[in-house]
């Protein structure tokens, strides 16, 4: 997605010429490494890497008593397109972030299953103080009548992400005492390993009696797998049902 780009190009043309300096001072007080992906410490290399591919020129140099000296670049017309390029895909893009901690969950046993509980609570403690930060910058920069209405649309958005974000683990809090009574995931037989092809392998055009439109995986022999297909239809379901129920009323695109 190239935020950084997003970032630098959109300053430029809003803004006019800018130092690199200014456009860092910029983002950290917009605090875009909390809600929009860029890493401030990368500008400079990404300043770089469009003067080179000539997105933006170098203006003048400024000097500012004995501060060093600053380069001061400005957006070329070539910027400009590769602007509306990138704000168009960002725009029209939804991404919904994938979380470590979800592959940690599945994997997890033993004293990390017992140690649940507090991991919980830990990080619902990070997401309230993120929450609780989030507002208080939005409050301050509003009555500081700093606030127009594209950053109160991007707190909203961040805000709703976290608190979809504590939803989720004050529900998983409830599910904790089932979670940690479940008992280990029985072990697939190796007769029931398939391989990806043969996985991928439909039954043909039509639909079953399970309503799975004839997606069933075959074996060598062409028979029916013992693997029922809503076991493989199962994950995408669930993912459909996370983003239609869940997500969706979160928000996307919290960070």
């Amino acid at each position: 997605m190239q935020p950084a780009r997003v970032l630098v190009l959109g300053m430029l043309n809003h803004r006019g010429p800018m130092h690199g300096y200014e456009i860092r001072r910029r983002a950290e007080f917009m605090n875009v490494e909390e809600w929009g992906g860029v890493k401030v410490g990368s500008l400079y290399a990404a300043i770089r890497r469009m003067a080179i591919e000539g997105l933006i020129r170098e203006e003048r140099t400024e000097r500012a008593g004995r501060f060093p000296a600053r380069t001061v670049y400005s957006i070329t017309p070539a910027g400009q397109d590769e602007l509306g390029v990138i704000l168009e895909r960002c725009l029209r893009t939804v991404v919904i972030d994938s979380d470590p901690f979800g592959v940690a969950l599945t994997a997890s046993f033993g004293p990390f299953l017992m140690g649940l509980p507090a991991v919980v609570e830990e990080r619902e403690r990070v997401l309230q103080a993120s929450l609780a930060a989030l507002v208080e910058r939005r409050e301050r920069l509003d009555a500081a009548g700093q606030l127009r209405m594209r950053a109160r649309a991007t707190f909203l958005h961040t805000q709703l992400r976290i608190e979809t974000e504590l939803r989720f683990h004050a529900e998983l809090a409830e599910m904790l005492p089932d979670l940690l009574a479940e008992g280990p995931a029985p072990q697939t037989p190796r007769d029931h390993v398939t391989h990806p092809e043969q996985v991928l392998q439909a039954s043909g055009p039509g639909g079953d009696e399970d309503g799975t439109e004839g997606w069933r995986p075959r074996s060598p022999d062409g028979a029916r797998s013992t693997l029922a297909a809503d076991n493989l239809a199962a994950p995408h379901r669930g993912l459909d049902d996370a983003v239609e129920v869940g997500y969706v009323r979160g928000q996307e695109e919290v960070r």
